[in-house]
């Protein structure tokens, strides 16, 4: 249906026919689902999809991502994960191995709460990173092109795959373990110790969140 959509609105014509869609015999056992950017007048079916996950977390969150700009909502939730017992950790890009820095730095104005409620926050070193992963309790997880920010859950056509199958979970989460050997842990002390220039880097970045 997305790429449906999308070719709707280019060519002005359907795809339809026996052509484009055979039929296929039924593959694989494993429960999966598909959502992507709605239209701007309903909430965005990927927002949705990320919030409930983590609104459902039981033991365990993990999100990797290269571009996130949580908003209020997205904080009181990770918050709210951790004081029911959930041990939520976050790996992004640094500011230095983003290729769009001043996305980091609007991270960065986040972690102070994020550190605060008890999550943990890692930046991986050795390069930038480009997954868009999210894992919960080891047993359900989502991939696919949407970043944790305003632009790709009310802008930017993204589509997320999200799956229910704890082998799939397990692989990611073990991904998730050897990246951690290669990144840095922030720690609340650091985040208060940023130069007033770090601080007003942050801040200005975070200004212009709706734009990044």
């Amino acid at each position: 249906m997305a790429f449906l959509e999308n070719w709707i609105k280019v060519k002005g014509s359907p795809l339809i026919g026996d052509a484009y869609f055979p039929r296929l015999d039924a593959a694989g056992n494993i429960p999966m689902h598909v959502a992507w950017l709605a239209h701007a007048e309903t909430p965005s079916a990927v927002q949705r999809l990320y919030y409930l996950a983590i609104a459902s977390a039981k033991r365990e969150l993990i999100l990797q991502n290269p571009y996130f700009i949580p908003d209020r909502h997205a904080v009181r939730l990770y918050a709210d994960a951790v004081a029911r017992g959930v041990q939520v950790s976050l790996m992004l890009p640094t500011s230095r191995t983003s290729d769009f820095p001043i996305v980091q730095h609007a991270s960065h104005y986040y972690y102070g709460s994020l550190l605060q409620a008890g999550a943990t926050v890692f930046e991986y070193t050795r390069s930038g990173i480009h997954q868009k992963v999210l894992i919960v309790d080891r047993e359900w997880c989502t991939i696919g092109s949407t970043n944790f920010d305003p632009r790709s859950f009310r802008i930017n056509d993204e589509i997320s795959v999200a799956i229910h199958d704890p082998e799939v979970a397990q692989e990611l989460a073990r991904a998730f373990e050897e990246d951690v050997r290669g990144a840095e842990q922030w720690t609340l002390e650091r985040w208060n110790d940023r130069t007033f220039a770090h601080r007003v880097t942050d801040r200005a970045s975070v200004l212009v969140k709706r734009q990044l």
